[in-house]
Order: C-alpha cells, then sequence, then structure tokens
C-alpha cells in the first residue's frame, strides 16, 4: 500500500522529538486529512499543551484556516519557542506578511537548532525572496535546502527544494529550467509514496507544459493531478483541483473553445469560493473576461475585470493586475479605441517587466505591435514585435508562427 504523507506532517508541523512517538496514532489519522476527525482524534493525544498547540494549528492549517491557526501559535505565547516560531514564520510567509516574517527570522536567529531545522528556515527565506520577486536570491536559499537535502540524505528536503526553485524558474519564464525541477520533485515524492506531492508536481508539469505551448501534454498532466487528489480527498484538495480546472479553462481559451474554457473556469472558481482562494477566483475571472471579450459582451466583461481587479488588489498581487490591463487593452481594441488599448498594453509590458514575468511581457509587447499594425504605424509595431519574439525565444516558447506572420506583415512598409 503506498502511504501518504504521515512522515510529512512531522516536517510540517516540525514537532520535539517527544510529541512525534506520543503522536503519531494521531498523524495516521490527521494524514486522512478530515477536519473533524482529526480534532476528535486530538482529544485522545497525551502531550505536553506545547504539542497540543501545535497539532491543532497543524489540523486548521491543513484545511486552509491559515489566520485560526496563526491565532492559536500566537496566544500560546512563548516568543522563543523554535516550534512555534518555526510554524508561524511558515504561516505568515503564506498570508504575506512581511513584518511578521522578519520579526520571526529575528526570533530564531537567536534559537539553537540542528541543521535540519536551519534548511527549513533558509527555505522560508527562500520563499520570502520569490514572493518579493528576488529571483536570484529566492534560488540560492533553495538550492541550498537542495544540497541540504542531499548532505542528510533527506528525500522531503530535498524535493521541497527543486519544487519551490521550479516555482521560481516558471516565474522567471525559463520553462526548461523549470520543467527539470518540477520532473526531480516528482521523482523524490514517488519515491517517498507522497500521493499529495504528486499531485502538486503534476499539477505544476502540465502549467509548465501549457506555458511551453504543449497543450495536449499539459491537459494530460493536469488531469492527472485532478484524479489523483479526488482520489485523496476532494474536499480538502480543493485549491489543487481548482487550480488544475483553471488552467485547463486557460488551455480551452487558448485552443478557441469558449464553451468549455468557460466551464472550467466556473468549476475553478466554484472550488476556490468557499475557501476565499483569491488568487485562483482572481484568475478565473480573468478568464472569464476574455471569453466574454471575445463574444462582445463588454458590460460583463467589465464585471469579470473588476471583480478580478479586486480580489488582485486584496492579495497585492502586480501580476494579476497586470492581466488585467492586458485584458482591458484587448476589450478597447474590440471597442476600436485603439489609443486607450495601447495605454493598457504599456502597463501590462512594464508590469510583467518589471516583475521578471516574460512570457506575459511577451504577450503584452505583441498586443501593442497588433495595435500599432492596425493604427498604420509599422515602425512601432515592429519594435514591439521584435521584443516580443525575442522573449518568446529566451523562454523556450513552442509556437512562433503567430509573432512571425505579425512581424512580416508589419515589414512590408
Amino acid at each position: 500500500m503506498v502511504k501518504r504523507y504521515t512522515d510529512r506532517w512531522f516536517d510540517i508541523c516540525v514537532l520535539p522529538e517527544e510529541a512525534r512517538r506520543e503522536c503519531k496514532d494521531f498523524l495516521e489519522v490527521a494524514d486522512e486529512r478530515d477536519f473533524q476527525r482529526s480534532l476528535n482524534a486530538l482529544k485522545g493525544v497525551e502531550c505536553d499543551d506545547r504539542s497540543k498547540v501545535l497539532l491543532r494549528a497543524l489540523i486548521y492549517n491543513g484545511s486552509g484556516m491559515l489566520r485560526e491557526a496563526v491565532g492559536m501559535l500566537e496566544d500560546y505565547g512563548e516568543e522563543n519557542d523554535l516550534y512555534c516560531t518555526y510554524n508561524l514564520l511558515r504561516l505568515y510567509n503564506a498570508l504575506g506578511e512581511r513584518k511578521k516574517v522578519l520579526e520571526c527570522f529575528e526570533r530564531l536567529s537567536g534559537v539553537e537548532k540542528d541543521r535540519k531545522m536551519e534548511l527549513f528556515i533558509e527555505n522560508e527565506r527562500g520563499k520570502l525572496f520569490s514572493n518579493e520577486s528576488s529571483f536570484g536570491e529566492a534560488l540560492d536559499k533553495f538550492t541550498r535546502v537542495i544540497e541540504g537535502g542531499v548532505e542528510l540524505a533527506d528525500l522531503y528536503l530535498e524535493g521541497m527544494g527543486y519544487n519551490n526553485a521550479g516555482t521560481v524558474y516558471l516565474n522567471i519564464g525559463n520553462y526548461e529550467h523549470a520543467k527539470r525541477c518540477f520532473e526531480r520533485s516528482l521523482e523524490l515524492d514517488t519515491k517517498l509514496g507522497d500521493e499529495r506531492g504528486i499531485t502538486i508536481d503534476r499539477l505544476n508539469i502540465g502549467d509548465v507544459f501549457k506555458r511551453l505551448g504543449l497543450w495536449r501534454e499539459a491537459e494530460r498532466s493536469l488531469m492527472e493531478a485532478v484524479e489523483l487528489s479526488r482520489s485523496l480527498d476532494p474536499y480538502n484538495n480543493a485549491g489543487i483541483v481548482g487550480e488544475c480546472f483553471i488552467n485547463l479553462g486557460e488551455i480551452a481559451l487558448l485552443e478557441t473553445d469558449s464553451d468549455k474554457a468557460e466551464g472550467r473556469f466556473r468549476e475553478g472558481i466554484g472550488f476556490a469560493e468557499p475557501f476565499n482562494d483569491l488568487e485562483l477566483i482572481a484568475r478565473g475571472n480573468l478568464g472569464l473576461a476574455a471569453i466574454m471579450i471575445n463574444r462582445r459582451d463588454f458590460r460583463e466583461a467589465e464585471d469579470f475585470l473588476e471583480a478580478a481587479f479586486e480580489a488582485s488588489r486584496e492579495i497585492k498581487s502586480r501580476k494579476y493586475e497586470a492581466e488585467v490591463y492586458a485584458l482591458r487593452g484587448s476589450l478597447m481594441e474590440k471597442r476600436g479605441k485603439l489609443y486607450e488599448a495601447l495605454q493598457n498594453h504599456g502597463l501590462a509590458s512594464m508590469i510583467f517587466r518589471n516583475i521578471n514575468d516574460r512570457y506575459n511581457a511577451a504577450a503584452a509587447s505583441e498586443a501593442a505591435g497588433r495595435v500599432y499594425l492596425a493604427l498604420g504605424d509599422n515602425e512601432k509595431a515592429l519594435e514591439h514585435l521584435k521584443r516580443a519574439r525575442e522573449d518568446y525565444v529566451a523562454i523556450s516558447y513552442y509556437d512562433l508562427r503567430s509573432i512571425d506572420e505579425l512581424i512580416r506583415k508589419a515589414s512590408q512598409s
């Protein structure tokens, strides 16, 4: 029988050794990610108060209730406790609370810890750098985690480092490196028998294929992730399922199957809304806005864009804010307001370049080039289209036929 991720609960929660021994039976129950059953099982665990707090916070964290988990650990109140502080660090990082994250790093600097804990903390530093788009520093930290995992013969740590490094490469448009990292993470999770980790790896690999324009491969990997996630527990893995459907919607949209895309996006939002997953809600609304723009249902498109913009502002995401501008540029194109279209495409391109998102920066430059062509300014069109092509080539984008055709037209001055 393939184990799920009981051993990873130890790593995720980072419990003291004595608590691990006492909590083994409980963790077998928590492994199923059944919120109420886990809480009931916790009542029968005999361990110290600190471990009880850690375990209760773990249950809430695993069910997506991060704020509640933070409240429990903050109320515990032992400022220099290694385990509580580390788990608070992870939660604050996930919530994007930079000031609190830095406070946790400061507290942890004065606490004695072993090599493994040092690597977990280093991983959180990498996440902080990644969240702030300091991708070089982030990769440096994740490389140290990978090397530390190899040094300690710890497959979980090594895989965690590869997965996070893959995400950084994905963000900077180096899709071949991202693919290699996610494939290595998949190998390690398979060795561990970690079904949830395998599911996330499949999702990430599907995302890479999507960005490379390899849509059949992307769909296959994403559907494998959906089926794996449903076999675990569809409710507690709703975020993974939701993200898969959003990706599948984006692929269907690229293939111009708007009815299929609309269904996928609505499914994705349906999984995201009960957990207030604003990132997926933003992506789903962006997808629906794109469909409505193509259908020339401009009023509904504006409503979806506004919903996406609100979600992006709430999570402080420059990326999704830029995507709103990009789609608003397309909307203005459809309405014949070409100068307003250029203004929005320009804002989108500027933000995407600032956050090192070369794929979307290329798409925004391509869109601006297309508008300049429509205005008859072939020189400006060619400038933007060549820049777009350079970005596509840099990220090894699979299909250059569309951009090459636009460059051919712009060259015929």
